[in-house]
């Protein structure tokens, strides 16, 4: 036989209705789990889940690795040095632009994370930083190709 009566108090299913006056604690009808959980972050230190930083510090390192690899010292060294300054100035920020999207895209099922949307227009703006120090990368590997291909065909 089942009863229109409601949920006794304290069963699972049971709603407990918190005050507002609670801070991290949603105003409104809780469930038993809901409100656990949310105990249990605030005890824990959670609190906030924040933006990971990670993707701007590599695509600035990326950026500044590929620039110094433009200095004359390392020129002359081969066209190897050239295709990593294109994948560590180009390559590596567009890696960088899609992690950071694809997590902070993802963070935002959480009702507690903190987006950063400033890094992302920060990273985008390293884009174009980026393909400005590979685009002078792939210019010497075309003009080291270049100088080998004129060698073998014998066309100095």
């Amino acid at each position: 036989m089942t009863s229109n009566l409601p949920p006794r108090p304290g069963s699972q299913n049971s709603p407990s209705f918190v005050g507002s006056g609670q801070p991290g604690m949603p105003a409104g009808p809780v469930f038993k789990g809901q409100q656990e959980a949310a105990e249990l972050s605030m005890r824990a230190g959670k609190g906030r889940s924040k933006a990971s930083p990670l993707p701007l510090i590599l695509s600035i390192v990326g950026i500044s690795v590929g620039a110094i690899l433009l200095f004359p010292f390392f020129r002359d060294a081969s066209y190897v040095i050239g295709i990593a300054g294109y994948l560590l100035a180009g390559f590596t920020v567009i890696v960088m632009v899609g992690w950071d999207s694809v997590s902070q895209r993802a963070g935002m099922k959480d009702p507690n994370y903190d987006a950063r949307p400033r890094w992302t227009r920060i990273l985008r703006i390293l884009v174009f930083v980026g393909f400005i120090v590979a685009a002078v990368h792939l210019i010497s590997v075309a003009i080291t190709i270049a100088e080998l291909l004129s060698e073998m065909w014998g066309l100095q």
